[in-house]
């Protein structure tokens, strides 16, 4: 069937549609009256016969048109309806049609629609092509029109079966087959699946070491395919730190140690294994202790294992312990589901006599055990300067909280206590990179949390303020069970990886603890500058912070200095 395309002249200003059609055709009334000009007639005229020909009408067409300035008279030829009489799928497997969502109903009886038969053939073709039938081919053959309709025969001929042969990785010493082929789902000896050789370039986004250097490619040969990967190695592995001796002024004539330890390993054993470690030891008597290992692909499956422990120890007040365990898969191209298992363990460290136990009613020994889920999804455009994309995460907690008894507190201390209960958290962020020109970039980010407990303590509590979270603020300076938070950075880039930047951070914080109750709104703004050099990354930020615990003053405010070594 051959219909013809009219071509219009243009024509400027504002014109009436008249529309005609033979008589006992389809209702028109419905089609638009009025058009800007005759290129906007045009395309009312294409898609009013494309909606025709969805409904059966196929020969729609056009007759005449009588055009002037003002107005176009418009006569349609709609023919006659075509209906399906019978449909012949009948050398298709049944079980491959009720994965593309056939059904016998949708066609036979019912009027032609081009498009649904399309989609119909284009299901049934990419459905063999990922069973391992990449030459699969469809014709609509056997066309006979009968007074009840028109029959005809879907033929599907699938070709050989190709299956893959190992990943081809250039250069070979970058990072071990075994684990990129079960990272990808591409193993040497099953079908060859189109879907997972397409989603090749968004997985190894999401693998910050590497690189692609060209798109992947695929050679078929015989009944293999042999997919190719050209990539390149990034720097991502990090290691800094800082170590200062000072005199100790809780104990004279002894030396204070203080300082920071920033490792962070990728692809340990050309794996993808990861193991990170963050030390801080900036005020005497208080550290921090971070560690993570992850491990991709258990045992050449698709779950990946994550372990976790950090430890936080304030001053002579407390100390809290946190492990945990997760297990993950890739719930797509650009997301991430962990599930979660852990343990935290919140410790007094002393407690005062007197009035001075008053500063410890806030404080308890407490264990929490958690189950938990999270969920992260990175579309961003490059791993360290991402000009476009976002960067998303949610998790949540549900387990019992124990009070835990300590001999070296009053019994009366716990009377009007719950020792045993039920504990949530919630947190979520929201991070999105906007390109505004060609050297301005937007980095917005919304941030929140939320402990759920009756019985809430100082040590249980989110911490925030520092350079990753509440800029013109010490890190940890705040305690809160609910926050939000919103970061506003624009970035004005020198070339590919340096640029300078203003910051607004803005803060709700809250708290209510059994005999103190905390709310605050405080923001922080400044300036910064982020460069890169052959040796690593330096960032630099001079930032400004208000709050009913600070005042907003030049004596107070903070200068945060971050070095990244990158090899």
């Amino acid at each position: 069937m051959f219909i013809l395309s009219p071509v219009y002249a243009q024509q400027a200003g504002e014109m009436q549609l008249y529309w005609k059609a033979e008589k006992g055709s389809e209702d028109i009334s419905n089609l638009p009256k009025v058009a800007a000009d005759s290129l906007q007639a045009a395309r009312i005229i294409t898609n009013a016969l494309n909606d025709f020909r969805s409904i059966g009408y196929l020969s729609a067409n056009i007759d005449e048109i009588e055009m002037d300035s003002a107005k176009w008279d418009i006569q349609l030829y709609l023919g006659p309806i075509f209906s399906w009489a019978r449909l012949d799928l009948e050398n298709i497997d049944e079980l491959m049609l009720r994965k593309v969502g056939y059904r016998k109903s949708d066609f036979e009886g019912k009027r032609i629609d081009p498009k649904q038969l399309s989609a119909l053939m284009n299901k049934l073709q990419q459905e063999n092509i990922d069973a391992g039938y990449p030459f699969t081919q469809l014709l609509l053959d056997s066309l006979q029109m009968r007074e009840d309709g028109i029959t005809a025969k879907i033929n599907l001929i699938p070709g050989p079966k190709v299956y893959f042969d190992s990943l081809q990785i250039n250069p070979s010493d970058l990072v071990k087959s075994s684990f990129l082929s079960s990272y990808l789902g591409i193993r040497e000896g099953e079908p060859f699946n189109e879907k997972f050789f397409n989603r090749i370039n968004n997985r190894i986004k999401r693998l910050n070491f590497l690189k692609q250097r060209a798109a992947s490619s695929v050679t078929f040969m015989d009944d293999m395919a042999y997919p190719m990967l050209q990539l390149e190695a990034q720097k991502v592995n990090q290691v800094d730190g800082v170590l200062g001796l000072l005199p100790n002024e809780l104990d004279p004539g002894k030396v204070l140690v203080t300082g920071q330890l920033n490792l962070d390993l990728h692809n340990l054993f050309q794996s993808g294994k990861r193991l990170g470690i963050e030390w801080q030891k900036m005020r005497p008597e208080s550290q921090l202790l971070r560690m993570e290992y992850g491990h991709p692909n258990l045992l050449n499956s698709p779950i990946d294992l994550d372990l976790g422990f950090y430890l936080l120890k304030e001053d002579s007040s407390f100390l809290n312990i946190d492990l945990r365990i997760s297990l993950g898969y890739l719930a797509g191209d650009a997301s991430q589901l962990k599930f979660i298992a852990g343990n935290q363990r919140g410790s007094l460290l002393s407690v005062g006599q007197g009035s001075e136990q008053d500063q410890f009613n806030n404080l308890a020994d407490t264990q929490y055990s958690y189950y938990g889920v999270n969920w992260n999804m990175i579309t961003t455009d490059d791993p360290f300067h991402p000009f476009r994309g976002w960067n998303v995460n949610v998790s949540a907690d549900i387990g019992n909280r124990r009070i835990l008894e300590n001999a070296s507190l009053p019994p009366a201390f716990y009377e009007s206590l719950d020792l045993r209960s039920v504990k949530f958290t919630f947190q979520a962020s929201a991070e999105r990179f906007s390109q505004l020109s060609s050297r301005i970039i937007l980095r917005s980010k919304f941030q929140g949390g939320w402990i759920e407990n009756q019985q809430l303590f100082l040590n249980e509590l989110y911490r925030l303020g520092g350079l990753n979270s509440l800029r013109g603020f010490n890190e940890n300076f705040f305690f809160a069970s609910q926050y939000a938070m919103l970061n506003l950075e624009p970035r004005f880039y020198l070339d590919a990886n340096s640029y300078f930047f203003l910051f607004y951070d803005q803060a709700y914080l809250y708290y209510e603890l059994e005999t103190a109750k905390f709310e605050d709104s405080p923001f922080g703004i400044g300036a910064g500058v982020s460069f890169t050099t052959n040796a690593g990354i330096f960032n630099l930020a001079y930032g400004l912070g208000n709050s009913k615990l600070q005042k907003f003053e030049f004596s107070n405010s903070k200068i945060h200095i971050g070095y990244i070594s990158r090899f």
